[in-house]
């Protein structure tokens, strides 16, 4: 060993000058092209800001390609045809495409989200939808958990995605519906019907814990009480989980 390091050759390093020279330069063609700026225009803003960085990794993978034809006796314009064919074909995947939900492509007033990029039979599709179209699904998520998760072909949507669509009432109710289908054994109001969060038994259970400790009356057993229904405020017993009785043995005690 000489104990040197190994540096790159001359030769080596001038092509990667060159290569990275020639992204650069592609770079600029394709900020310019046509597709590209209605692409811009149709993404919602954080897409929009992803094309923008992952346009960098096109130019590299184009100025690879150009270089290679071009090393491999190509002629000149039979290189540039498939340069501009090949511009064309990335910069069409790189942006949205159609609707998954409605099948339109996207317009500037109704901007379009990557909901997926591993969908389709190969797993390797991006696959986008309407801002609205979008807002649409968490929206009847909301109503049938059958649609909860909302999906992308088989691929659950990632939530933030929707969530920032939606209100904060709708964010809320979205996320009491997940909770209710992730709950084993759910408890509804036996007046309205509306489901329980665990959260509000617990803090009914632990407001009267404290209660009786003020009280230094020690609970033993089961906790009886009651809690008011989040929706129509009617008082439900702890332990029953029915119209509270007050004065009468609950007979789940």
């Amino acid at each position: 060993m000489s104990g040197q390091e190994d540096h790159p050759g001359p030769a080596l390093e001038e092509g990667r000058v060159f290569l990275r020279q020639k992204a650069r330069t592609l770079r600029e063609e394709l900020r310019q092209e046509e597709t590209f700026n209605i692409n811009l225009t149709i993404a919602s803003t954080p897409d929009a800001q992803r094309m923008t960085e992952e346009l960098n990794r096109v130019a590299l993978q184009l100025a690879t390609e150009e270089i290679d034809l071009a090393r491999s006796g190509f002629s000149e314009s039979f290189v540039r045809n498939q340069i501009a064919r090949r511009k064309f074909t990335l910069l069409r995947e790189l942006g949205p495409g159609r609707c998954q939900s409605c099948g339109n492509e996207g317009q500037e007033e109704d901007k379009m989200v990557r909901t997926s990029k591993t969908c389709g039979e190969l797993r390797d599709q991006q696959h986008w939808h309407h801002e609205s179209c979008l807002r649409q699904l968490f929206l009847e998520a909301i109503n049938d958990e059958e649609k909860l998760p909302p999906k992308c072909c088989e691929n659950a949507i990632n939530e933030s995605y929707g969530f920032n669509l939606l209100s904060r009432h709708d964010r809320q109710a979205y996320k009491h519906k997940r909770e209710e289908k992730a709950t084993v054994n759910p408890t509804y109001c036996p007046t309205c019907s509306y489901f329980i969060s665990a959260r509000v038994i617990e803090r009914a259970i632990d407001a009267r814990v404290n209660a009786l400790k003020q009280l230094k009356r020690m609970p033993i057993g089961h906790i009886s009480g009651s809690f008011n229904c989040p929706r129509c405020k009617v008082s439900v017993c702890l332990l029953c989980k029915k119209i509270e009785h007050p004065g009468e043995d609950c007979p789940e005690s």
